[in-house]
């Protein structure tokens, strides 16, 4: 079985429909993961609290 993912190279996949359904589920445990350190990234920045700072063009700056 040879199966032609949408990705960049042109690439082509083959084996088995048991090792396409391995690669699926492993494609999209690995997107969710990157989803979750992106959440963990963003919620990190947030509770930082510059705004308590005033950040940029807060007091003081003019």
């Amino acid at each position: 079985m040879v199966k032609r993912e949408h990705v960049k190279n042109n690439q082509a996949y083959v084996g088995e429909p048991k090792q396409y359904q391995a690669y699926q589920q492993l494609r999209v445990a690995r997107q969710t993961s990157d989803q979750n350190l992106e959440a963990a990234e963003l919620n990190q920045a947030a509770s930082m609290n510059w705004g308590a700072w005033g950040g940029i063009g807060g007091p003081g700056w003019y």
